[in-house]
């Protein structure tokens, strides 16, 4: 990701990535736009959002265990 980030930005480059990793879209993204059933319910700027604020995307909202799992999942590379 650091990678693409600075090739963008040396190149002057748009970059458009499709992640489902709520954490990695937040700490990466200049900008967060989120489809549901292929309708756009969300454009906005990265800073500032919320996990639960996209999780909503989802149609629910982040819980404790949402970030457990998620921490294991990493862990074992799944």
């Amino acid at each position: 990701m650091a990678l693409i980030r600075e090739i963008a930005a040396a190149d002057g480059l748009t970059v458009v990535c499709s992640l489902h990793q709520v954490d990695l879209a937040i700490s990466w993204a200049d900008r967060i736009v989120g489809l549901r059933h292929g309708a756009l319910v969300l454009d906005t700027p990265a800073e500032g959002l919320s996990k639960a604020e996209v999780m909503e995307i989802y149609g629910r909202v982040a819980t404790p265990t949402d970030e457990l799992e998620a921490v294991n999942r990493e862990l074992v590379g799944a």
